[in-house]
């Protein structure tokens, strides 16, 4: 689960599946699993970054 300080990226093939079981109905949801780095980010250009959690989503599974 990502809160609302957090930032999320996803590769290609992980968001095809992600996306696929989202519109199926045979599945209750997605396990993502992945790296997680700890990074400055900027939500918008006119604020000073903060340091924040940045997870890059490698791996879905549907349970």
């Amino acid at each position: 689960m990502l809160s609302g300080g957090t930032v999320s990226t996803v590769s290609g093939g992980a968001f095809s599946i992600i996306s696929g079981v989202i519109t199926s109905s045979k599945h209750n949801g997605v396990q993502v699993g992945g790296t997680a780095t700890k990074r400055l980010v900027r939500e918008n250009p006119y604020q000073l970054p903060k340091k924040k959690w940045v997870y890059k989503i490698t791996w879905p599974k549907a349970y």
